[in-house]
């Protein structure tokens, strides 16, 4: 599935469900493991962490400009 921030739609993260050690999870695009699919609120939790760069910087875009 694709996870789309909601205050910058052009910033998100593909994840996808893998089979491991006997139980559904969620994976990031990177192959970090999120979570348990049982457990969906530890796994918004760690896209959040994962999105957070990508959104500050997104909404600071002059931030590391060199002039």
């Amino acid at each position: 599935m694709r996870v789309i921030s909601k205050a910058a739609p052009t910033i998100g993260e593909t994840v996808s469900v893998i089979r491991g050690n006997g139980a559904w999870w969620y994976q990031s695009s990177t192959g970090l493991w999120l979570a348990r699919c049982a457990h969906t609120g530890p796994a918004a939790e760690m896209l959040n962490i994962i999105l957070t760069p990508w959104l500050t910087a997104a909404s600071h875009p002059h931030k590391n400009d060199q002039r």
